[in-house]
């Protein structure tokens, strides 16, 4: 036991001289090794694009343009966007057809990598009456996606 303690004591030791031998890392090297690169280039076209097409589906949707509306979106297939299949688009037209808000509003757009973006919007169903605690909205998420330097709606099937 005695042997255990001492190897123990001796190891932390040398770990603790190994260590005072290091300089300390800068922040930018910190930064540098810790923080995830940037994976696109975004420019103010882009955001320009993503934006329109969103707000151009909100408006389909509040126009009750139903199948114009599903027209604009595609899922990913690994490296290309495809139109929805028939029962993809079922499922989207149900959905959309059961959706019939007041107002539109885009929440947020979020760029991370070309085939991982997120524009949330949010669907006021109804103007809540005074003392109404009833929830009146619903948000909705699409995923845009850029693929040879074209943007599509993309819809999450998971």
């Amino acid at each position: 036991m005695k042997k255990n303690s001492v190897l123990v004591v001796m190891t932390l030791a040398l770990l603790m001289l190994a260590s005072c031998g290091k300089k300390e890392k800068s922040f930018k090297e910190l930064e540098e090794t810790y923080l995830p690169k940037p994976e696109m280039t975004l420019t103010a076209s882009d955001t320009a694009n993503v934006k329109a097409l969103t707000e151009h589906y909100m408006k389909l949707i509040e126009d009750r343009e139903i199948e114009d509306a599903i027209g604009m979106l595609y899922y990913l297939d690994k490296d290309s966007v495809k139109p929805l299949r028939p029962d993809q688009a079922k499922n989207q037209r149900f959905i959309l057809n059961h959706v019939k808000g007041v107002e539109y509003t885009l929440d947020y757009l979020k760029f991370r990598t070309e085939k991982d973006c997120e524009a949330r919007f949010t669907i006021k169903l109804f103007e809540p009456k005074p003392g109404n605690t009833k929830p009146n909205k619903v948000s909705m998420t699409l995923n845009p996606v850029r693929i040879e330097g074209k943007w599509y709606l993309t819809v999450n099937l998971n």
